[in-house]
């Protein structure tokens, strides 16, 4: 089974290196490992990497790591926008392993009562 949806990354980027290295430096981590996430797809998708001996022998991180990085892309999508563009003090504090049994949970009504969970506690 896959889902597909889109949601738009025009936020995130940057036109010149300087000022994204700027920004780069004062994103919170879990925004930069859902963004690293998105990248990562979209290189199997440009270079037609279906298996992920295929994406080892390009990128240099663990099978472990990329699968954790890869499973953020299972968050709902309202999670994930959130995450992208929220400025909320909360959501920059929250590390990527706080949100790993989100990604596990299928069903994306549960995910958001998990996150809202999240983010208050």
């Amino acid at each position: 089974m896959r889902f597909e949806f889109k949601i738009d990354l025009a936020a995130v980027r940057f036109k010149s290196k300087r000022r994204a290295a700027e920004v780069s430096a004062k994103m919170p981590r879990l925004r930069k490992h859902l963004v690293l996430a998105y990248q990562l797809q979209k290189f199997c998708q440009d270079n037609n990497i279906s298996r992920m001996e295929g994406l080892l022998k390009y990128i240099p991180l663990s099978r472990g790591r990329i699968c954790q990085l890869l499973k953020l892309l299972l968050l709902s999508p309202k999670i994930q926008e959130e995450i992208l563009l929220a400025e909320k003090p909360a959501i920059s504090k929250l590390g990527e392993h706080t949100i790993r049994k989100l990604s596990s949970e299928i069903d994306w009504n549960k995910q958001q009562e998990m996150w809202k969970e999240i983010k208050e506690g």
